[in-house]
């Protein structure tokens, strides 16, 4: 049994599809030889974290801080002469993960007491499931307030939103003395939503305006519009409430549009992968945490050594929390009468001034959350550095902040960049024409796949990702270093190498997947493509995991100013790119050999085989083809919206293929004029309406093209004998 435990953990741990997870599950829940589960000596404390997913990084460092913890215990000779054994399961970053984990630990491992989450939404999740259970859990890093509030059985070691949003809120307005700020927050998130209302009322309390609040929802690549309208709003601030993955792609978006505020977040953004997905523009950034790399303290010191020798490089507040909610666990089982869960959770609630590497926590035994000092970090080229300390206050202070002005923006149309009005709107118009131009490149792939087999391949947004980090690793092979000139020339080889790459897996697709059931039942030729499209974002997943990548940088950039509109470099070479591109298709289609044999196999297969065209060569070129335009857009959005990772063609490929029946499937011209439609539709809609509606604009034109002209702008009815 224990052999099939370290199986099933080394299977989630490493990312294993959700059949394999629970195909393994259900072995480990059978007795074998007669031995039950619980076979492992000594005390078992459970863990969930988000091992993989886009929060990977937050999992992995927290499980750092647990397993130095569990060593200094084990070698101090364990709770009461028992060695104690940490089982940690994966999350993925997903809620119903997170309650499978959290059941396993108690009902099947047999934990006395459970560590996690870091995400709040996940911590919430467990939470609730520890409380019906009766089994004690200490969160390392959730700071939204409703996590201890689910029961008695639920604890932290790090400080609370509405706390956290209090010391930001302090900060920008007595030590930075900021008097507007803008807001932009993950809408789909508790801990952004949840610290951004808290910080919003403090900052009203101290008299500063909140000149513009803009949303976005996790896993979100472009920003383009949102902060167009919070440039508009002139702050001197952005408030930030989100995770490094999309905070780092937000800088990087904002200083190619000339957003000159400073950008404040909270806990969040701490991870070394803010700087590499952020680069520059991230620099001289602040942010809210729990401990500061440089901590003077002894306590700390120590800490930070050890581990430095340990890891070859310096703690995040993650690591240190990981470790402060381990040992306090372990210091009241130590504790405690007798080492049930019941008896653990009691001495939890009694703890005073407990000696952590973040401080000296005391626990409030009615909210069960710390009480500790917040710092304030300064985001640095070789790391984040301590900026100043802010002391915990009452709950009754905190309690005045949420009580304090109404929940709404003020004076919106003050501070209006050059241009006004009208420049904000060309500034969309440019976002739309760029975002458009990647969609239409995409969206050539569906309809000439479609045009010629009357099939819709659903592998092709899988082809775009793929694409994408072909990009990626090439650029790396050809020696791209982040603040490094890369030649012209190098730039142009990897967009060649990218579609290359694609054209050959889309020739493979066809060949392994399409072609031997070209003659089946309709239904069966979309359901290869969907399995296809599954396959490749789970290979995705296994080779390139599923942290997110910073693409490099190829192009220079720079940028230009007219009339209030700024016009980067980088827009100008993907619309020029994609212009180029789809001007070549339609010539190549019109007017050479190949493109006629594709538009004849088009119309009718059988006579074009009669005729001599190659039929099969021909198909397996469309492929190619459209899989090369598909990677010259995953190329261009790479260098456009920096952030890939192996789930970013599931939505964009969703809009792409939407964009095809826009313009009329199969009509290549149409797939242009829908690509461009659909890019204008979504960022006007988040910058005059709101971001949350940006993917659903897409999907109502969808519904009124089927309603009202089904074969889409540029398309015409065909008419079939049955």
């Amino acid at each position: 049994m224990p052999v099939l435990d370290s199986v099933l953990h080394r299977l989630r741990a490493c990312g294993a599809s959700a059949f394999v997870a629970s195909f393994a599950a259900i072995l480990a829940l059978v007795p074998w030889g007669g031995v039950g589960c619980k076979s492992r000596e000594g005390l078992t404390v459970g863990a969930y974290l988000s091992m993989t997913g886009a929060t990977a990084d937050f999992g992995l460092k927290t499980k750092r801080g647990f397993d130095m913890a569990l060593e200094d215990v084990n070698r101090a000779g364990g709770i009461r002469g028992q060695r104690v054994s940490l089982v940690v399961l994966d999350t993925q970053g997903k809620a119903d993960e997170a309650g499978n984990a959290v059941t396993r630990l108690i009902d099947v491992e047999g934990a006395v007491a459970v560590l996690g989450e870091v995400a709040s939404s996940l911590s919430l999740v467990g939470g609730r499931i520890c409380q019906r259970k009766g089994v004690p859990m200490i969160s390392p890093s959730s700071t939204n307030a409703a996590v201890t509030e689910i029961g008695d059985q639920v604890f932290r070691v790090c400080f609370i939103d509405p706390f956290q949003g209090y010391v930001m809120a302090r900060f920008a307005a007595d030590h930075m003395h900021y008097t507007r700020v803008a807001v932009f927050r993950d809408v789909r998130n508790d801990y952004s939503v949840g610290l951004a209302r808290s910080s919003l009322d403090e900052f009203r309390r101290t008299g500063g305006q909140i000149v513009a609040e803009q949303s976005y929802s996790a896993g979100d690549t472009d920003f383009g519009a949102q902060l167009t309208s919070i440039k508009a709003a002139a702050p001197e601030a952005i408030f930030i409430p989100g995770y490094y993955g999309d905070v780092g792609n937000i800088a990087k978006q904002a200083k190619r549009l000339g957003v000159t505020a400073t950008l404040l977040g909270g806990d969040g953004w701490d991870s070394p992968q803010l700087r590499e997905i952020g680069g520059t523009a991230i620099l001289g950034s602040y942010y809210s945490n729990h401990f500061a790399p440089d901590n003077p303290s002894p306590r700390a010191r120590s800490f930070i050594a050890r581990y430095r020798q340990r890891h070859g490089e310096a703690p995040t507040s993650l690591d240190a929390q990981g470790y402060d909610a381990a040992m306090m666990l372990f210091d009241a089982m130590r504790r405690a009468r007798d080492l049930t869960p019941r008896a653990i959770q009691a001495e939890l609630a009694k703890t005073r001034d407990f000696a952590g590497v973040t401080g000296i926590i005391t626990m409030d035994p009615a909210t069960r959350n710390p009480i500790k000092p917040a710092v304030v970090l300064r985001v640095a080229p070789g790391g984040d550095v301590f900026e100043t300390t802010v002391e915990p206050v009452s709950a009754d202070t905190l309690a005045q902040a949420a009580d304090a002005t109404p929940d709404r923006i003020e004076d919106p149309s003050r501070g209006r960049s050059a241009g006004g009005g009208l420049g904000v709107f060309f500034q969309q118009l440019v976002n739309g024409l760029s975002a458009g131009s990647i969609y239409a490149l995409i969206a050539l792939g569906y309809t000439m796949v479609y045009g010629v087999l009357g099939l819709i391949n659903f592998a092709h947004s899988e082809v775009f990702m793929m694409s994408a980090f072909a990009g990626f690793f090439c650029a790396n092979w050809l020696g791209y270093r982040p603040g490094l000139p890369f030649p012209i020339a190098a730039a142009f080889a990897v967009l060649v190498f990218a579609m290359v790459a694609a054209a050959l897996l889309g020739v493979t697709i066809e060949r392994l997947a399409y072609r031997p059931v070209r003659n089946a039942p309709r239904l069966t030729p979309l359901i290869t493509a969907i399995g296809v499209s599954l396959l490749l974002q789970n290979l995705g997943v296994y080779f390139f995991t599923a942290t997110p990548r910073s693409f490099p940088s190829i192009v220079a950039e720079s940028r230009f100013e007219i009339g209030g509109v700024v016009i980067t470099n980088v827009k100008i070479v993907i619309f020029a790119v994609s212009i180029a591109l789809m001007i070549g298709l339609d010539r190549f289609v019109k007017k050479t050999w190949t493109g006629k044999a594709m538009r004849a196999v088009a119309v009718n297969p059988n006579a074009a085989r009669l005729m001599g065209i190659p039929v099969d060569r021909t198909i397996s070129f469309t492929f190619a083809l459209g899989s090369a335009l598909a990677a010259a857009g995953g190329v261009l959005f790479g260098l456009d919206q920096t952030k890939i990772e192996p789930t970013m063609g599931v939505l964009i490929g969703l809009k792409a293929f939407v964009a095809a029946v826009l313009g009329g499937i199969g009509n290549i011209p149409g797939a242009v004029l829908g690509g461009l439609l659909i890019g204008l539709a979504e960022q006007l809609t988040a910058g005059y309406l709101s971001a949350d509606y940006r993917d659903a604009i897409t999907f109502v034109i969808l519904v009124g093209v089927l309603l009202f002209r089904p074969q889409g702008l540029l398309g015409v009815v065909r008419q079939e004998k049955v």
